[in-house]
């Protein structure tokens, strides 16, 4: 349980890395096009509002021209050749709908009446200079820029700037937002409708002021324009950035696993199952199957099937050697428990264990529910008895050894003569089984002791009522020289190599 638990907090850690990442950068990202959007549209509105001021600069400019060509006319009486001069200005100046002479606030002679007598106009103008309106007497319904020029205390000219000239500089330049014109308290917008402030902006709201005039043009950009401008220019960043999320994540669970210890590795390998037995078939010399040792084989995804070679000696340092021999009985008693018929009569499975499996006392239950599903035939369990891990003789193991020994389970000593055994080991240990390491059977067609040392240790056995199982063999020349040998059982190259279970159940079983 303590592993498992390790290895699901790592398992949960990865992910709370991977989802970080995932996160973090579609953060970033979303914030990143965020901004380069409003900075975009907030450069753009503002080279806009100085577009806008300008323009509207030019405009006052040329009324403020028509103004200063009728101002020594001011203070005359309205004779045909004064009403002559004013509508020569709106002939000749630009954007001018009407030049009026007004004194002491009211209009007496104008560019579109003969006779005149009334108040130049409603309100205040801003600074002394401009006044807009919704319309005059002539237009009620369109607006116009009233500009002012005082000549002396008394007298003033008025230029009527026609509104169309002005909500039209406002309307071509308000794409993406619109435009409009501020004088005092008083409004344009795109279209020409005129409004007394304040109003409510909903947005984020930019200005520019006139260095010449009392006005000012604004815009204001609404939160939905900034996301529509994001859907519209931006489509390819949005669609690419949560793939560079899910690639980066990704990286990172992979690179999170790279990162874990060997002991962590493998508790992730055990808990997607990626350890799987995979069998090498045990003959008589002349070949006849008699069982199979399990080996395990580690299934990584990207790196194919690696050899105990890659892992072994961790998982025994460790103690997850325990867990993955309990997944490779699993594994086996599921496959060949229904097809327990198609095993030849005395058929074993061989496990390898180490001293670490004789500290734990569910090794018994694990063996006895294997054997027990193979109720139907007589199938044998081996426990291969490595000797990289010495057992210590306690009472614990030597308990554990008998209770073993009650159920039925067979004991071998693994590569005898290699590691932590000896003739010694043998007198204390009962065994049944004795295998000979490959190292000296891979020497036995040579000039060495080899053969001298094999055919000792299998009489050896023989007088301890033990089997004899020569495991390496790969050669004919080996096969000939064991057969002249007292050897039970053969393992090697020579009759199979390791293989998964469905492909040894193809080439060795009955059908």
């Amino acid at each position: 349980m303590k592993n498992i638990r390790q290895l699901s907090g790592k398992t949960y850690l990865r992910y709370f890395f991977a989802v970080a990442v995932f996160a973090l950068v579609c953060f970033v990202a979303g914030v990143t096009v965020f901004l380069q959007v409003s900075y975009g549209l907030k450069q753009g509105a503002l080279s806009r509002l100085e577009l806008a001021v300008s323009k509207l600069d030019d405009v006052i400019q040329n009324a403020g021209k028509a103004a200063e060509g009728v101002a020594v006319d001011a203070g005359k009486e309205c004779t045909s050749e004064v009403r002559d001069a004013l509508r020569y200005q709106v002939a000749i100046v630009p954007d001018v709908r009407t030049v009026s002479l007004a004194k002491d606030n009211v209009i007496y002679c104008s560019s579109i009446y003969t006779t005149i007598s009334r108040p130049s106009s409603k309100g205040d103008f801003v600074r002394d200079q401009l006044l807009l309106l919704t319309g005059n007497q002539l237009t009620p319904d369109k607006p116009v820029l009233i500009y002012r020029r005082k000549t002396d205390s008394d007298h003033t000219v008025l230029v009527g700037i026609d509104g169309y000239y002005v909500h039209n500089i406002l309307r071509l330049l308000s794409f993406q937002t619109s435009l409009s014109l501020t004088v005092g308290n008083t409004q344009m917008d795109k279209d020409g409708k005129v409004t007394e402030l304040p109003l409510k902006d909903e947005g984020t709201v930019y200005r520019r002021a006139s260095s010449l005039y009392p006005f000012m043009v604004s815009t204001t950009v609404p939160h939905s324009v900034q996301w529509s401008f994001i859907k519209e220019y931006s489509l390819g960043s949005i669609i690419l950035f949560p793939v560079l999320a899910i690639l980066l994540a990704f990286l990172t669970w992979r690179f999170t696993g790279w990162l874990m210890s060997p002991a962590q590795r493998i508790r992730e390998g055990l808990k997607r199952k990626e350890f799987v037995p995979w069998l090498q078939p045990v003959v008589t010399p002349e070949g006849q199957l008699k069982g199979c040792e399990v080996l395990v084989r580690w299934v990584r995804p990207g790196l194919g099937v690696l050899s105990p070679y890659h892992f072994i000696l961790e998982a025994e340092e460790s103690g997850l050697i325990v867990p993955m021999t309990q997944e490779l009985m699993m594994q086996v008693k599921t496959f060949f428990s229904p097809r327990q018929e198609s095993l030849p009569d005395g058929f074993h499975f061989a496990f390898n264990v180490q001293a670490g499996h004789f500290e734990r006392p569910e090794i018994v239950d694990d063996c006895c529910d294997f054997m027990a599903a193979f109720d139907r035939t007589k199938v044998s369990l081996i426990l291969e008895l490595t000797e990289r891990q010495e057992i210590v003789r306690s009472e614990k193991n030597i308990a554990i050894m008998k209770r073993l020994r009650e159920a039925g389970v067979l004991m071998a000593i693994d590569d005898f003569g290699t590691g932590h055994s000896s003739l010694t080991y043998l007198k204390e240990r009962d065994f049944d089984l004795l295998k000979l390491d490959q190292s000296f059977i891979r020497n036995l067609g040579s000039g060495d002791h080899s053969r001298h040392i094999v055919r000792q240790l299998a009489e050896l056995a023989g007088q301890l009522n033990m089997k004899t199982i020569a495991e390496g063999v790969e050669t004919e020349e080996q096969l000939k020289v064991l057969r002249e040998y007292p050897v039970d059982y053969i393992q090697g190259y020579l009759f199979g190599r390791p293989v998964d279970m469905a492909a040894f159940a193809r080439a060795w079983l009955k059908k």
